[in-house]
């Protein structure tokens, strides 16, 4: 019995480290627009927006999560203006952000997030992420609000490989013959044990 449960622990472990360790792979796909990308404050002559479409065809398993990043780091400006920044995914709905200035803490505004669970399923089937990007209102110098990456970054399901599927099987097959055969042995035993006193 301790022998069983050993071997039932060891599996336990074997396919608790497999899959907690091994069944995520991260993602990552960089637009770099060294040294920046320039959307300008709304005019007629100006760009306030544009679009940009990540070819995420290299990724041959399911996305279990996304998010994305808009990088405004690389430009000495962020702290003299402020901008009212929208993004679209996939020609979806309009998410509003606002980059630039200081939050309360004194730190830089300088990225913007986004959880991009709801469009994992659009993603994994086309392969892509179309985003736009427009400036609804800006102030402050000089005017532009600068954009120095782009980022859809997440994770992917790995799944466990077959062979390991199998080794488990076989052993969970071996204990369950192996405790076939006590059984079978202990009830041989008592059959004989009860046989001989009826003899005696």
């Amino acid at each position: 019995m301790k022998r069983l449960t050993v071997i039932l622990a060891a599996l336990v472990l074997v396919f608790g480290f497999v899959g907690g360790a091994g069944a995520y792979s991260s993602f990552a796909d960089v637009k770099d627009w060294t040294p920046f990308k320039a959307i300008w404050a709304p005019n007629p002559w100006l760009p306030s927006s544009y679009s940009y479409t990540h070819d995420l065809s290299f990724l041959t398993e399911t996305i279990v999560d996304a998010k994305y990043d808009l990088d405004f780091t690389n430009v000495g400006w962020v702290p003299w203006y402020r901008a009212v920044v929208e993004v679209s995914f996939n020609g979806g709905e309009w998410i509003t952000g606002t980059v630039g200035g200081k939050d309360d803490e004194g730190n830089l505004i300088d990225h913007l997030y986004f959880d991009l669970a709801d469009y994992i399923g659009v993603i994994s089937t086309n392969h892509e992420l179309t985003v736009t990007v427009r400036v609804t209102s800006l102030r402050g110098l000089p005017w532009t609000a600068c954009i120095k990456s782009q980022t859809v970054s997440g994770h992917t399901a790995i799944p466990l490989p077959g062979a390991l599927w199998l080794f488990g099987s076989g052993l969970i097959a071996l204990v369950g013959l192996r405790r076939r055969d006590s059984r079978r042995q202990r009830t041989m035993l008592r059959t004989a044990l009860a046989c001989r006193r009826n003899w005696v």
